[in-house]
């Protein structure tokens, strides 16, 4: 398994930690642009290209992971009574809170399907190898969204989150 993909499974699986999911919560799933919570309700992200595999997870989460580039994308949400409506720099906060020497290098509000969302660029450890990450947070009618990118994704990324649709 490449450095960057082992990397992102740990920080994945912390940043999944993070978050208190209760024993009822359903794990996503991925199909043609759209995120399946559960059966009634979904969201749409962008496009990614064909390189960019859908990795398996234990996880709550949908992960994807470009082998060349050694990196990768996820999305995540929690809805309904799982959700907790805090300020959207206290939800990023909660992502990064068990990573190592985080250092925020650049936070930038934007809004995605009519809705202020938090972007930010950060650096941490994770075992002790340095990381390059970014994370997007949106809510929207009772749900929090978050966008995760390890590694250098480039373009790939800002093109996924920016399709978000609920």
């Amino acid at each position: 398994m490449g450095r960057f993909r082992y990397i992102f499974l740990i920080i994945a699986a912390t940043l999944s930690s993070c978050i208190k999911l209760p024993q009822t919560f359903q794990r996503l799933s991925y199909h043609e642009g759209r995120i399946r919570i559960d059966k009634e309700r979904f969201y749409r992200v962008g496009p990614l290209g064909p390189r960019w595999s859908l990795s398996k997870s234990t996880h709550p989460d949908v992960r994807f992971y470009h082998r060349d580039l050694g990196a990768s994308i996820a999305t995540s949400a929690l809805c309904g009574t799982q959700f907790e409506d805090l300020p959207l720099p206290k939800l990023t906060q909660n992502l990064l809170a068990d990573l190592a020497e985080v250092s925020i290098r650049r936070q930038t509000t934007l809004t995605l399907d009519g809705r202020e969302a938090l972007h930010t660029r950060a650096s941490a450890k994770v075992d002790g190898v340095p990381v390059d990450l970014e994370t997007v947070v949106v809510k929207k009618n009772g749900c929090q969204f978050d966008f995760m990118s390890v590694g250098k994704t480039g373009e790939d990324f800002l093109k996924f989150y920016s399709g978000f649709e609920y």
